[in-house]
């Protein structure tokens, strides 16, 4: 029988042209844990989008019923002026928060390039990702 056996070293995976091979695979580490960072972001981003839109369209609804019991002009005027306050409210309030998960998640593109390159000590830098 053939018995198989392991080589002692492995010679290093490189594509040419690929920087892959010049960074390390700790360069690539990192690279795979900001995807991770970047899309567990997009989650939070889509999940507070979803959160401030069924809030809208609830809000929304609400009010056409209020509407819609209007028997006069004034009321009809009252009601729509309160649903607009209300949306007005709730935009501006929710706004701050997708502009905070937003702001994040540009951060994090902005510094993934940068901190993939390698400096003149051969060292990379760990990425500056607040979570």
């Amino acid at each position: 029988m053939n018995k198989t056996t392991k080589p002692e070293k492995s010679e290093p995976f490189s594509i040419p042209g690929w920087p892959i091979g010049e960074v390390g695979t700790e360069a690539v580490h990192q690279f795979l844990d900001r995807g991770q960072t970047v899309a567990k972001m997009l989650v939070d981003w889509n999940a507070e989008f979803a959160q401030l839109m069924g809030h809208r369209i609830n809000q929304l609804s609400e009010s056409i019923g209020q509407m819609a019991q209007c028997r006069s002009l004034p009321q009809l005027l009252e009601a729509e002026g309160q649903w607009f306050k209300r949306a007005c409210d709730d935009y501006s309030k929710d706004a701050s928060k997708l502009m905070e998960v937003t702001g994040k998640l540009y951060a994090c593109f902005g510094s993934s390039v940068e901190q993939l390159q390698p400096n003149p000590s051969g060292v990379i830098p760990s990425p500056a990702v607040t979570r």
